[in-house]
């Protein structure tokens, strides 16, 4: 069941982050929400390795965290929890007042930004019809 809910994300994501938008009203992007969402997609991957991460990189992170080397994910997931809290709480702020940020409020690529918060939240499962909708509501047009 998770395998199948892991492509159905993925599914949405890559219809939300990759097709092509069509352009049918003129409106104008947000800089102040486009900046804060660049900063939080930033702050999305601050302390998550890659599952290919190198036991020489792991044991200088430790040290640079002062940690030790069989510890040192768990405490920077740790960390990243923290984040993703914050995050989520700003992101859903957005929702509200915004809707979904998409193309035309926040351009391409930071549209995906917000995705990526929810992904990592526990609340997935609540924004999903959220994101489907958007996907429903948008008109496709690849170039």
């Amino acid at each position: 069941m998770k395998h199948l809910n892991f492509i159905l994300y993925s599914l949405v994501l890559s219809l939300i982050g990759h097709a092509c938008l069509a352009q049918n009203k003129t409106t104008q992007i947000n800089p102040a929400v486009k900046e804060s969402l660049d900063s939080i997609a930033l702050e999305d991957q601050r302390y998550r390795l890659p599952q290919d991460v190198s036991d020489a990189t792991l044991d200088s992170l430790a040290q640079v965290y002062h940690q030790p080397p069989g510890k040192i994910f768990d405490y920077l997931m740790a960390k990243q929890m923290v984040l993703d809290s914050m995050n989520l709480v700003y992101v859903e702020g957005i929702l509200k007042k915004y809707g979904y940020p998409g193309k035309t409020l926040v351009g391409k690529p930071t549209n995906e930004a917000a995705f990526y918060v929810i992904q990592h939240s526990s609340k997935i499962k609540e924004y999903l019809p959220l994101l489907k909708k958007q996907v429903r509501q948008t008109s496709w047009q690849c170039l």
